[in-house]
């Protein structure tokens, strides 16, 4: 017979893997979209000086490319959010998606970490010190979010196979 407390907290996981999930989608749809606006709405005079360089065609050309690459690492936020929710609605994923939140989270947490290092060193004059924090405190909980969908996973995970094995 289950143990009715390991269900308790399978589902607990459960309910908490399709939150992180939802909010690693969310967090993949502002990477993809933030970077476009700066760049359309608001370029620094680097990007304006290259920009005024190119014409009409060539600038399509980058910004489509720019987009490209974002959709591609939106897409890797959709899928990873996506397999964590079926996983958190009890479909069984396989441990794909796990190990890339993982590797995610190492990643994201290493350019985190540079990203704090160089900050004493920038230029707060180009960009203000309030605009450089708030771009901090997001990826910081970007961080956690697909950290706590990493481990939640493999909670998820164990409790499975314990509740398979009782």
């Amino acid at each position: 017979m289950a143990d009715p407390e390991l269900e308790k907290e399978l589902r607990r996981q459960q309910s908490t893997l399709r939150s992180l999930g939802s909010g690693v989608i969310a967090f993949g749809l502002w990477e993809a979209i933030k970077p476009l606006l700066i760049m359309i709405l608001a370029p620094d005079e680097e990007i304006r000086a290259s920009m005024a360089n190119l014409t009409v065609p060539q600038m399509l050309f980058v910004v489509l490319i720019v987009a490209v690459i974002l959709l591609l690492a939106m897409s890797f936020r959709f899928w990873m959010g996506l397999s964590a929710r079926a996983e958190g609605l009890g479909k069984r994923k396989g441990p794909l998606y796990m190990v890339v939140a993982f590797i995610a989270f190492g990643v994201q947490t290493i350019s985190f970490v540079m990203a704090l290092w160089v900050l004493p060193t920038r230029n707060f004059t180009e960009e203000p010190l309030l605009s450089a924090l708030a771009s901090l405190v997001v990826e910081g909980t970007s961080i956690c979010i697909t950290g706590e969908l990493a481990f939640a996973a493999r909670k998820v995970k164990r409790l499975i196979k314990q509740l398979g094995e009782a």
